[in-house]
């Protein structure tokens, strides 16, 4: 492993080195982590969403598909296409490979394309699709073959059909989920995450099989687009702003919520339209975290049986870096910067960056009140959000993943007693893949302000 000084490239490198920084630089050491979290697979090469044997030794199609993206995006730059393509075309046939015979994708698989998932997340189909997309069409763009191009179709058109058949209510032309990417029955109904996931991969998806001259594929596609877009924003899109859901019964959830970026996350929003700008602010008003600073993922109620706050609720770093994002694309740079700064601040020694944060205080009152008393037992394993027929000894391998996470954390409190802050699961992959995404969008920010 290379030292701290040689590992830990940040943006307080870029505004140091202003005059001869690369990005490229940042870029590359982000590839170093990606290939740190590279395991042989029974089928591919998984990309796992930590470091072998951390808290998530698995592939997420959630965390894959923001993987994919930066991947995509450094593919195209002809002095890295060499090292991040390579690893787009991994992910990509690890992903296709773990696809059910009817067309289904799961929470998460191991390193045999075995499913191991937990939970009901039916937007999984959506972000393996794009996952596949992300890798064809970025083949398309730098001239190099397609794999397995035959099993790529029929896999998009069992993706969408099973997307279709299952999770689509024609009634109201929304997707219907259990959870999503909390993982948990606070976003069961129809939400704004979900939809947009699914409006993103099937306008990536008509975007393909143009480019394959599927004329049918297309008119199929173009055909549930039509009605399906229109009342994305429809449903989701207030005069006050957006809003994260509707819940079985149709009732609006005002509550805020990180996933409230999603029109803008997924590129379907301009972000400066005025809505958009509202939500933005609303979002960083009331979920920034008073005593760390940077997004919790919604507000922390210990008794609502579905807020999950793992070892202690504070600012998630992925979201922290999502904002940022946002604030680069309306040239807001100042604003993006100081978000990107707290998250360095927040790196560990060897540069990497946790998935969440939470305090000491904050982490010793949920062991007291949740872990030991099981209630977070119950939040995780409420039979609402379980897949049917799940496993038993899945829970029993995830609780036992839980059990070290918590109790590494304990162990680090006690020999750091005077920090003020504890990480959870460092480095996540898709943190460092929102962080570059926020650089690469400063990037390009910096390049139309110079001409």
């Amino acid at each position: 492993m290379p030292g701290n000084k040689s590992f830990i490239i940040s943006l307080g490198k870029i505004e140091k080195d202003k005059d001869k920084f690369n990005y490229d630089l940042l870029f590359e050491n982000y590839l170093e982590i990606v290939k740190r979290c590279r395991k042989k697979a029974n089928r591919g090469v998984a990309i796992l969403a930590s470091l072998p044997g951390r808290r998530y030794p698995y592939v997420y199609p959630r965390d894959a598909a923001a993987l994919s993206r930066v991947l995509a995006s450094l593919s195209l730059r002809k002095s890295l296409t060499s090292r991040a393509f390579p690893l787009l075309k991994d992910l990509a046939i690890f992903i296709l490979f773990s696809q059910r015979d009817d067309g289904y994708w799961g929470q998460r698989y191991n390193l045999k394309n075995k499913e191991k998932s937990i939970y009901r997340q039916e937007d999984n189909i959506a972000h393996s699709m794009e996952v596949i997309l992300n890798y064809v069409l970025t083949a398309k763009e730098i001239g190099q073959p397609i794999l397995y191009k035959n099993k790529v179709k029929l896999a998009l058109r069992k993706g969408v059909d099973f997307a279709m058949r299952n999770y689509y209510r024609q009634e109201i032309d929304l997707f219907f989920s259990t959870t999503s990417i909390h993982e948990s029955a606070i976003e069961k109904g129809y939400s704004i995450w979900v939809n947009f996931s699914y409006l993103n991969s099937f306008t990536k998806a008509v975007k393909f099989f143009e480019q394959e001259r599927e004329e049918r594929e297309v008119e199929k596609i173009q055909q549930i687009l039509e009605r399906f877009e229109n009342n994305v924003f429809r449903s989701f899109k207030l005069d006050t702003g957006y809003i994260r859901r509707y819940t079985p019964a149709g009732d609006i959830d005002f509550r805020p919520d990180v996933t409230l970026l999603s029109p803008f996350y997924f590129g379907f929003e301009d972000p400066e339209d005025k809505i958009m700008v509202r939500t933005a602010d609303m979002v960083r008003h009331h979920l920034w975290d008073p005593l760390l600073g940077g997004l919790q993922r919604y507000l922390p109620f210990t008794e609502d049986i579905n807020t999950h706050t793992h070892a202690g609720n504070g600012p998630w770093m992925p979201y922290t870096a999502i904002l940022a994002q946002y604030y680069y694309r309306i040239g807001e740079i100042e604003k993006g910067d100081k978000l990107l700064r707290l998250i360095d601040n927040y790196r560990t020694p060897e540069g990497y960056i946790p998935e969440h944060l939470s305090t000491r205080e904050r982490f010793e009152e949920f062991i007291r009140l949740e872990w030991d008393t099981g209630l977070d037992y119950q939040k995780e394993f409420s039979r609402e959000i379980l897949l049917p027929d799940i496993p038993f000894n899945y829970i029993v391998e995830e609780l036992n993943n839980m059990r070290r996470a918590y109790s590494r954390i304990s162990k680090w409190c006690n020999d750091n007693k005077n920090s003020s802050f504890i990480r959870f699961c460092s480095p996540l992959l898709w943190s460092h893949s929102e962080y570059i995404r926020a650089l690469l969008e400063r990037e390009r920010k910096e390049r139309q302000n110079e001409k």
